[in-house]
């Protein structure tokens, strides 16, 4: 081999070695920025969750015994609060989803104790707040809203128009409450799949 060559080959291996170390480093990086704000924004999230539930929840205990019946038909608007949710969560937009507690979907857990089947445990998920952000880093946290026996509804994006409604509505003289999170019109309540 000519010294030339040895001098380009080893010029090549040089710049070789420099990007894979430039590559690994700039991935590092990117990890430890993606981690962090993955971090911050679900400690944003969890708490924004936490707000949500409690708001629910304050609204459900204040509105649930006033005594007001709607005529067939029609609807009362009982209780209503702006929840002056954050525009963005860790520079991310986000979104706040209130999902009913329903009958319809059961988590059954099979349990073996010593090779024999213990009775199944038939569990019924309770009212949950998601929020979960729309930006990369796509995280989601989950928070469930204790002792709500109504049907809950709604989504906010980036806390445009987050006002929490409990609304009492008589439906083929069946009077229901609901809590509505947003600008909906409609309720939805599903009861059974036939």
């Amino acid at each position: 081999m000519r010294k030339g060559q040895a001098h380009l080959i080893e010029y090549l291996f040089t710049i070789l070695f420099t990007v894979i170390i430039i590559t690994s480093i700039t991935a590092i990086i990117y990890t430890f920025y993606t981690n962090s704000i993955a971090v911050e924004s679900k400690e944003s999230m969890r708490q924004l969750a936490i707000q949500v539930s409690n708001e629910v929840v304050k609204a459900y205990n204040t509105a649930k015994n006033i005594k007001s019946t709607p005529e067939n038909s029609t609807s009362v608007l009982l209780y209503e609060t702006d929840l002056k949710l954050p525009s963005k969560i860790s520079r991310r937009n986000y979104e706040v989803v209130l999902i009913p507690g329903s009958s319809v979907w059961s988590t059954v857990q099979s349990i073996n104790v010593g090779g024999q089947q213990v009775n199944p445990v038939i569990s019924t998920p309770g009212a949950k707040v998601i929020v979960s952000t729309t930006q990369d880093p796509v995280e989601s946290v989950e928070y469930e809203i204790p002792n709500v026996d109504i049907t809950i509804q709604g989504r906010v994006e980036n806390g445009i128009n987050s006002t929490l409604r409990y609304y009492r509505y008589n439906l083929n003289n069946t009077i229901s409450d609901v809590v509505i999170l947003g600008g909906y019109e409609i309720i939805l309540s599903i009861s059974s799949i036939g």
